[in-house]
């Protein structure tokens, strides 16, 4: 996948700056969710994304969580 990326965002609570850029990268991104019980599940997710112009930038990110529902 090669997505152009829009709008940069710094935030710090409600206060929102945007930066405008037109940047091209590749980004790859997996995850997997498990159900444990009727209540609970867990996630977890990778992604990597590396710039594909002169800008150099390589992102890491991941996410692991657990989701809990009550009724």
């Amino acid at each position: 996948m090669c997505r152009a990326r829009g709008t940069h965002r710094i935030g710090s609570g409600a206060t929102e700056t945007g930066r405008r850029s037109t940047r091209r990268a590749i980004e790859v991104d997996a995850g997997i969710a498990a159900q444990i019980n009727h209540a609970v599940s867990a996630y977890a997710s990778a992604g990597y994304t590396t710039s594909v112009d002169s800008t150099h930038r390589d992102d890491i990110t991941g996410r692991l969580g657990l989701r809990v529902s009550w009724h």
